[in-house]
Formats: C-alpha cells, sequence, structure tokens
C-alpha cells in the first residue's frame, strides 16, 4: 500500500528526481522522536493511535502535512485547554497551522 498521498511531503521525497530519498526508496527521520513517528506512521495506515505525545505528534503533522491526523490532534488536544494549558496550546497552534484547536483556545480564553 502507498500511503505517501496522504502527505504531500512525503510524496514529493519520494518522486522528485533528484531527491536522495527517491534514488534510495528510503527516508531519514532524524528530528522527530522515534515513538511519535511511530504514531504517525499507525495513524497514516489505521486512522487510528494513542494520544501520549499529543503536542509532538501535532508537531509531526504539520511539518510533514498530514491533514487528518492534524485536524485528529486538534480535536483531541481542544480537550484539554484550561487555564494552566491555554497559553501553551495557543503558541502551539499558532506556529504549527492548527487553526480550529486556535480558534477554540482563544474562545476559551474570552468566555
Amino acid at each position: 500500500m502507498d500511503n505517501s498521498a496522504s502527505s504531500p511531503v512525503f510524496a514529493a521525497m519520494f518522486t522528485t528526481a533528484g531527491m536522495a530519498e527517491a534514488r534510495n526508496s528510503e527516508v531519514k527521520i532524524d528530528d522527530v522522536p522515534r515513538a511519535v513517528f511511530a504514531d504517525l506512521l499507525r495513524f497514516v495506515y489505521t486512522g487510528r493511535c494513542p494520544v501520549d505525545n499529543l503536542q509532538a505528534l501535532a508537531v509531526a503533522a504539520d511539518k510533514y502535512d498530514i491533514g487528518a491526523l492534524r485536524a485528529w490532534c486538534e480535536r483531541k488536544l481542544s480537550k484539554s485547554v484550561a487555564a494552566d494549558t491555554a497559553g501553551s496550546l495557543l503558541v502551539l497552534a499558532d506556529v504549527h497551522r492548527l487553526s480550529a484547536l486556535k480558534a477554540y483556545v482563544l474562545d476559551f480564553t474570552v468566555e
């Protein structure tokens, strides 16, 4: 099964002539912790994954442009918005294009 279409970033890596990933048919991931990347792959292949590393998973979903995973993380993270988490979640949402989470946090802070 080819799930590179789930991530335009991965698809480009494997299909762009001259890229090492296309030549070698492999990708080296150095900037995402192994457990987080395993969860990312689990989500791509099954549509499910544990909620242990939600913030790191949201960052990876943004980096590799996996919209369904980004949306899933936003829904899960919105359930953890509280007075003591709103600031850090707002920064996360703003930096990593989590627009639904950002809107939710902003609404929470206004109430």
